[in-house]
């Protein structure tokens, strides 16, 4: 069915698989054979939203009703400040609120987990399954639901200029690092944007005749608060709507796809963590779990803004000049600069 108007009508029905959070791809997949319940805690889509279908209007997102607007705790090595953590709270989570760069880590990022199933050789087919690469790759996938294209380098751009600086300094220039064992090097930038759009989780994965199948409910404005257990098994989900709370029944599992940060925060809340941290909190031990809540790395971000003596070798110069025609242009032909992301070419390098 669509996505259902009134969640209070979901109170005590059975689902097969409840998905909590920005699941999409198991959604749709899931759907085909058995009956779930998608919760989702936002309710806005892709489609709603001018600036997530947009690309280069993202950061408009920041701090609105799709963000959650988390902050860090206290910082020592920042000046003791707090810093704001963007997180998507919408139909595909982040993925119609980032940035669209389009990028696999290195393969030995992967391979130094050290786990059966999860090598780069093994999460690869994974990778290829889910994208529809344009201009066709051999290190990429052709025929998946998200659309990611080769952002075109004007070769007078800054972009240009910035990769041959790179290269004067000794860093390897690449096509694509895709596939390169270890990413060390500069390239252009590849993006999940297709025509003009952004592709997300939630529209690529979740189009209308997706959301049409009759075992499948997608439910906007649900916050999950826990998960319930009978003995060891989880048994039913608890959500709010609209400060009521209602449960609904796991017929085989719940699916926790609520991102790096709710998704163990979750997991806690329902008596799965350390057992002396989840007792500070008055929570009940279902599983004495150690790692849960922890290990959380996240990568820096530190903006440097430089000054060209070429103006028009600005990044987004249209942007400034002329933003309605150029929002315009997006809007009705899927060209122009606000199509684009910000940056045209990346390096990884060695800091150290």
């Amino acid at each position: 069915m669509p996505v259902i108007a009134n969640p209070s009508e979901l109170d005590r029905q059975t689902f097969d698989f409840v998905i909590v959070g920005a699941g999409c791809v198991l959604a749709n997949r899931l759907s085909c054979r058995y009956r779930v319940l998608l919760l989702e805690a936002g309710t806005r889509t892709h489609d709603d939203l001018v600036e997530s279908r947009v690309p280069l209007l993202n950061s408009r997102l920041k701090n609105t009703e799709v963000d959650w607007k988390l902050q860090s705790v206290s910082q020592p090595n920042a000046d003791n400040r707090t810093i704001g953590i963007p997180l998507g709270k919408m139909l595909g989570g982040s993925s119609a609120f980032n940035a669209c760069l389009w990028h696999r880590c290195s393969p030995s990022d992967y391979d130094a987990w050290h786990t059966n199933g999860w090598t780069y050789k093994d999460l690869k087919p994974y990778f290829c399954k889910a994208e529809s690469f344009h201009p066709a790759h051999d290190v990429h996938g052709t025929s998946g639901p998200i659309h990611a294209t080769d952002l075109e380098i004007n070769p007078e751009s800054l972009g240009h200029y910035f990769r041959r600086a790179c290269q004067n300094t000794g860093l390897p220039d690449y096509d694509d690092l895709t596939d390169k064992p270890c990413q060390i090097g500069v390239t252009h930038v590849q993006s999940s944007i297709y025509q003009g759009e952004r592709s997300s989780t939630g529209a690529c994965y979740l189009p209308k005749d997706i959301l049409e199948r009759t075992n499948l409910t997608v439910a906007m404005g649900c916050h999950v608060t826990q998960i319930l257990f009978n003995d060891d098994q989880a048994d039913k989900v608890r959500f709010n709507h609209h400060d009521h709370d209602y449960v609904v029944h796991i017929g085989r599992e719940v699916i926790l796809s609520a991102g790096a940060l709710f998704s163990p925060f979750l997991l806690l809340k329902s008596g799965i963590g350390p057992k002396d941290e989840l007792a500070r909190h008055g929570i009940n031990v279902v599983v004495d779990l150690p790692g849960v809540g922890k290990n959380l790395q996240n990568h820096w971000r530190i903006p440097l803004v430089h000054e060209t003596i070429k103006p028009e070798m600005s990044l987004h110069r249209d942007l400034f000049i002329n933003t309605e025609a150029t929002l315009k242009q997006a809007l009705d032909q899927k060209t122009g600069a606000m199509t684009r992301i910000w940056p045209d070419a990346v390096a990884y390098m060695k800091i150290k």
